[in-house]
């Protein structure tokens, strides 16, 4: 059976990249993200996505920030001081000039030095609105490491792409409605799920499991599926043993 939607799911960025086969977006850390946010905005049109991803950067700026609070403005929050902020993120990731700088420009002496000054400008705001105060030495957050002098829209080719599978984290997908969904998930991950929603990994595992509207398969280890199996058939899961 073929879905025109499905997404193979991966706890951590790094295992993401792996399973994708593509390079990852270029920068460290924060910048990082906002690297793929661009990307993700210029080259895929997927605004829903880049902005989650600015949410969590930005946070990661602040001095101390409300807990959840990068979560909180990713959802719909009935706060109307977060609402404004959201509004005012949405407003930085559609505005290329004075915002999000577009993935076009040369990632190192050009896209980088716009990005650090409508950043500083938007923490600025941020402080002034809503009390939310900058992290000290934003200059080490928001380093050039891994940077190029190339434009960052090099940094993933269209035709690289498996159509019709994505390949995301968790947290990149939460909130969506996918035809099929495979978790790529180690142990603790798996015991976490089972066990609930009380911890914030097995809060996760909640994620993974109900993006997917038809189908949802967990990918497990064979060196730990024997320890594993009675509880997963316990909770419903069916095997399907993995070819040879």
């Amino acid at each position: 059976m073929q879905y025109q939607d499905a997404v193979i799911l991966s706890r951590g960025s790094d295992r993401a990249v792996v399973l994708s086969g593509k390079a990852a977006p270029p920068g460290q850390g924060t910048v990082a993200l906002f690297t793929e946010a661009a990307l993700l905005r210029d080259q895929q049109g997927r605004y829903q996505e880049c902005f989650k991803l600015v949410c969590r950067a930005v946070v990661g700026l602040m001095e101390q920030p409300p807990h959840g609070l990068s979560t909180h403005l990713q959802g719909s929050p009935q706060d109307v001081s977060l609402l404004g902020l959201r509004r005012l993120l949405w407003s930085f990731i559609r505005n290329a000039e004075a915002g999000l700088p577009s993935s076009t420009l040369l990632a190192k002496t050009e896209w980088h030095p716009k990005l650090l000054t409508n950043i500083k400008k938007l923490l600025v705001t941020t402080e002034g609105l809503y009390g939310l105060k900058a992290a000290d030495k934003l200059g080490n957050k928001l380093a050039k490491t891994g940077l190029l002098d190339l434009p960052l829209t090099g940094a993933v080719e269209e035709k690289d792409r498996s159509p019709g599978i994505r390949v995301e984290t968790i947290h990149q997908v939460k909130g969506e409605s996918i035809g099929a969904v495979l978790y790529v998930a180690k142990k603790p991950n798996v015991d976490a799920l089972l066990a609930g929603t009380l911890t914030e990994e097995g809060r996760i595992g909640y994620v993974a499991v109900t993006r997917a509207r038809n189908l949802f398969w967990l990918a497990v280890p064979h060196t730990c599926l024997k320890a594993l199996r009675p509880n997963l058939i316990a909770a419903g899961f069916e095997e399907f043993p993995a070819r040879r």
